[in-house]
């Protein structure tokens, strides 16, 4: 996607605005406190879940203490995939800041590049997938808190847990979305302003009334023509990183997923 999108000095040269904006992310990703935060919100789902295996009201699930480890042994391991999500999604966040960062990078808009997107088809792509994890989640989400497995949906960390998925998720996947949009237009509104001056002098010569000459009036049509086509080219420019209407259907259906969770939320506070 870089290669695509940024300005170079040949063709396997990275700028070195690019690179140290990516040194500079990645030393911030890399923070160890970001994998202490993930490791004790890995922890406190642990203990929340092993504190269920010890209660006496779920005697008769297969994971209380009273029938071995197993309990134990699956609250330490939803602890460690708990902690390996957090710490991913920190990762994802950098991700985004990144991407949102690049895009600030003067570009090169390749207009008539053959994926029909001025080479922000790796963009899209990331965009993409983000959106279907958002309903993946959604979806695994909603299937935890409507079977109400061992009380979950009662206790109010995991209703954090799950807003704090529904709110962060889709913005690791708008906020470049966004930026990508927002460059492109400038870049197609810069360029159009260009046009305007030759488009007025080309129509007022082919409105001139002195024109006696045939020839010059074709000449002068002809000119006013292709600027005209020109500027309609670039003023119809896809601005998107994609289809639209391919991600339509999957924000519609994690919007309805959100309406579900919360209609979930509603029926247990009422």
């Amino acid at each position: 996607m870089v290669k695509n999108l940024v300005i170079e000095t040949n063709e396997y040269c990275v700028p070195s605005r690019v690179l140290e904006i990516y040194v500079t992310i990645r030393k911030k990703a890399n923070k160890q406190i970001y994998t202490v935060i993930s490791i004790l919100i890995g922890a406190l789902v642990s203990a929340l879940i092993l504190k269920i295996a010890k209660g006496s009201e779920y005697i008769g699930w297969w994971g209380n203490i009273q029938w071995g480890v197993s309990g134990v042994v699956f609250s330490i391991s939803i602890g460690v995939v708990v902690a390996l999500g957090v710490r991913v999604g920190f990762y994802l966040v950098y991700t985004t800041v990144f991407l949102y960062k690049l895009l600030q990078v003067p570009m090169k808009f390749r207009l008539f590049h053959p994926d029909r997107c001025n080479g922000f088809s790796g963009l899209g792509r990331y965009v993409f997938v983000e959106w279907i994890v958002c309903f993946l989640i959604g979806t695994i989400l909603y299937i935890v808190l409507k079977s109400g497995y061992l009380g979950v949906d009662r206790y109010f960390v995991t209703w954090v847990l799950v807003a704090g998925c529904l709110i962060c998720v889709p913005f690791l996947a708008i906020i470049p979305l966004w930026a990508s949009i927002y460059s492109m237009a400038k870049f197609r509104r810069k360029n159009l302003e260009i046009f305007e001056p030759s488009l007025i002098e080309a129509f007022t010569g082919l409105n001139n009334r002195d024109i006696k000459n045939q020839e010059e009036l074709i000449r002068h049509a002809q000119a006013f023509g292709s600027l005209v086509q020109a500027f309609t080219v670039l003023k119809d420019l896809n601005v998107w990183p994609f289809n639209p209407r391919a991600l339509a259907s999957v924000v519609v259906l994690y919007s309805i997923q959100v309406f579900m969770i919360l209609f979930k939320l509603h029926s247990i506070i009422k």
